[in-house]
């Protein structure tokens, strides 16, 4: 078998890598564009939650671990910092997006809120409203952000005020929103809030994000923006597009 056969024998295999190696470059390229630089994991990517602490002095045992009948349902003595059940959805949706683009040897890192109090120098992304999340309440607050407010409405129920209109929770329905803004301290990164008014809405709006990024790349391009979602049922699969504007 001459050189030019063993070529022509691999040709298909070739053209066949090649072919799948390009819409594959060009993902990475728009994931790095709407997420920034980093998400791919050259650079700082982190992705916030909001951890809670046992009160102290402890008065009774605040966490309870329930066994369902296996056993009696026993109290965590030594828990102090714990994270909500909706981190473990979190997980699931950035692993889908995010996992098959980046470097086998790169690492999402999920930090604390308080952990990155003082940080600025890169992408983030939080998760939970301004009621718990400490760096989505500096986000919220930073002049860029012109898009919302966390308040009460006139009934005492928190609500997101959007655009003069008052989003809240109602019977079998969550309201949150996906925030995006440019990172004044390092402006070649983003600043995302994923907040709901409850657990469900901060997941919905999540696996939103990550489920319909490549629409709003295209929709938004390098502005930035909101969108306001309700998510129905408690199902993060079940959301709806309320409201969306861009600066």
């Amino acid at each position: 078998m001459t050189f030019s056969d063993i070529l022509l024998a691999f040709i298909p295999d070739i053209a066949k890598s090649i072919w799948r190696a390009i819409p594959n470059s060009i993902t990475k390229y728009k994931l790095k564009r709407f997420f920034g630089p980093s998400v791919l994991g050259d650079g700082n990517f982190w992705l916030v939650v909001d951890s809670y602490y046992h009160p102290l002095p402890r008065a009774g045992n605040r966490f309870i671990k329930k066994f369902l009948g296996r056993k009696p349902d026993q109290p965590l003595i030594g828990e102090d910092r714990v994270l909500g059940s909706n981190i473990l959805r979190l997980l699931g949706y950035l692993a889908a997006a995010l996992g098959q683009y980046r470097d086998n040897d790169s690492q999402i890192t999920f930090v604390a809120d308080e952990d990155v109090e003082s940080r600025w120098d890169g992408t983030m992304i939080c998760f939970g409203s301004s009621d718990s999340n400490l760096k989505t309440l500096d986000v919220e607050g930073l002049p860029q952000n012109g898009f919302y407010k966390l308040k009460f409405n006139a009934t005492g129920m928190r609500c997101f005020e959007v655009a003069g209109r008052d989003y809240n929770i109602v019977p079998n329905e969550d309201k949150a929103i996906i925030l995006r803004i440019r990172n004044p301290r390092s402006p070649e990164h983003w600043l995302f809030v994923c907040a709901g008014l409850g657990e469900w809405g901060t997941s919905g709006s999540t696996r939103y994000l990550f489920t319909h990024w490549k629409q709003l790349h295209k929709r938004y391009k390098d502005h930035n923006f909101i969108v306001v979602v309700a998510v129905k049922g408690r199902s993060d699969e079940n959301v709806e597009e309320l409201y969306a504007t861009s600066t």
